[in-house]
């Protein structure tokens, strides 16, 4: 599994960011546009995707 993080804007403007683990960027993009919740995995915190109006996902150097 590897590891992505995942930068979000939400409706009103606030911005954040995720850690996700999956196998391969495609299938972890892939889930993003699906999945309703979204769990980070470094804090445990779920973030509401129906409420990200954009997203973009990169590899995680950490």
């Amino acid at each position: 599994m590897g590891k992505f993080q995942v930068h979000f804007e939400f409706e009103n403007g606030q911005k954040d960011y995720a850690i996700i683990e999956h196998n391969h960027l495609n299938n972890a993009v892939a889930r993003l546009r699906k999945d309703k919740w979204v769990k980070d995995e470094s804090s445990g915190m779920y973030y509401n995707f129906e409420k990200v109006t954009k997203f973009s996902v990169e590899e995680y150097k950490g």
